[in-house]
């Protein structure tokens, strides 16, 4: 028997501990709200009503689940000792629902939307139908409008929560502040003193060169300047080749002799697909034109002794804009609605590629698309390079909005204009 026990002490001090687990905590349920829902004022809200109010946004296009009857969209506010007007943006038809905290004071909500929206909730406040912008995200052109549209109604200019959703989730709650930021204003971003400056040339519609800085003109003239390039002036400015966005041809102008040439492509190249872009080799007297739509190609043109060189395939790459820079012998290239910078060695080929567009603050403000479709056809730039200080400018209606300096070493971008 005293061996059996030895024996049997000495199996159970050999077995190794056995995990054991027990179920999760179940809380006991808090009485539920009853929520009613609350009409829409087809009124103009209160100007008054936001001052001293956090100003809260929640934009999205529709609701994440298919039976929007069943599946509300749930916003929770909890801030407690705050004022806090709420802006209720929806595209799709949506049904809102809004609790909040005891401490939490809603002083009035607006509900906005292109299908029918609806507001169900126990806090005690008034409710407004209006009409706004639906944007879904900060730098984008819908943002600006809908800053502008708060402008006019209660003179404030910034928002201190952004929430914006392609598909809204079915639960929102906000307990916090966004971190201040000039993208959150009705101003948006503002312009940054550079590192460096350096002055380069815009093309108007005269073709004369004006010569401006990344921080501003540097000549009082007052003309209209291309807001698409698909032109370049030689470096003596006497000659101007451009295309036509139809690419049938090369037009060589004699800008002193006023006089027109028409070159036209060899018959064994491909014909000219959506021309995009047209840069000038001062080094070497080439006009390079770049193409896309489904296979774009890089066409090379011998200025000095007027006859095409050659074409290459871009595989697939569709570029936007493209020109060359003398001082580090190599060309300078934008990808169409993508990220890209490419730097293009001139003698080698040798390529890099560093994501840049994004970075452009402020960019959606003021394009015609925004989200990762970056510059449309519309919204091409203007690069101005000087070695590894990159000027991009935007033009729209003939007029410079924007220009952004990039530095290749640093790796930095800033608005600078």
């Amino acid at each position: 028997m005293l061996l059996g026990l030895i024996t049997l002490v000495a199996v159970h001090i050999a077995q190794a501990d056995e995990a054991l687990s027990f179920g999760p905590a179940i809380r006991a349920e808090l009485p539920r709200e009853t929520l009613k829902v609350l009409p829409l004022l087809p009124l103009e809200p209160p100007k008054a009503l936001a001052v001293g109010a956090e100003v809260l946004v929640i934009s999205g296009y529709k609701p994440g689940e298919v039976d929007r009857q069943k599946h509300p969209v749930q916003v929770r506010v909890d801030r407690p000792g705050s004022r806090v007007l709420l802006i209720l943006v929806g595209g799709k038809q949506t049904r809102w629902q809004l609790t909040a905290t005891p401490q939490t004071t809603v002083v009035g909500i607006l509900v906005s939307g292109f299908e029918p929206q609806t507001l169900s909730t126990s806090v005690p406040t008034l409710a407004y139908r209006v009409a706004l912008g639906e944007p879904r995200e900060i730098d984008s052109p819908e943002f600006g409008k809908l800053m502008s549209q708060l402008n006019a109604l209660f003179g404030i200019t910034k928002v201190d929560v952004f929430q914006g959703h392609g598909t809204l989730p079915p639960d929102i709650c906000i307990t916090q502040l966004d971190p201040p930021s000039a993208a959150l204003t009705q101003a948006g971003p503002q312009p940054q003193k550079p590192d460096s400056n350096f002055v380069f040339s815009l093309i108007t519609k005269d073709f004369i060169r004006v010569n401006w800085s990344l921080t501003g003109p540097q000549e009082s003239v007052k003309k209209a300047y291309y807001d698409r390039s698909l032109l370049v002036l030689s470096d003596s400015g006497r000659a101007l080749y451009r295309m036509d966005y139809s690419g049938d041809f090369l037009e060589i102008i004699d800008l002193p002799e006023e006089r027109s040439t028409l070159v036209h492509l060899p018959p064994d190249f491909p014909e000219f697909s959506h021309p995009r872009d047209i840069a000038y080799d001062s080094k070497r007297e080439i006009v390079s034109i770049v193409t896309w739509g489904g296979h774009g190609y890089w066409y090379r043109y011998d200025a000095k002794n007027r006859k095409w060189l050659d074409y290459q395939s871009l595989q697939g790459v569709d570029l936007a804009s493209l020109t060359y820079d003398r001082k580090l012998d190599r060309y300078v290239a934008l990808e169409e609605r993508g990220d890209g910078l490419f730097l293009i060695a001139a003698e080698s080929g040798d390529v890099v590629k560093r994501k840049v567009q994004s970075r452009l603050e402020g960019r959606g403000r003021i394009t015609r698309e925004s989200g990762l479709s970056l510059f449309s056809i519309n919204d091409k730039l203007w690069i101005a390079p000087n070695g590894d200080d990159i000027a991009l400018v935007y033009v729209n209606a003939g007029k410079v909005k924007r220009i952004w300096h990039y530095n290749v070493k640093t790796d930095k971008v800033v608005m600078t204009y």
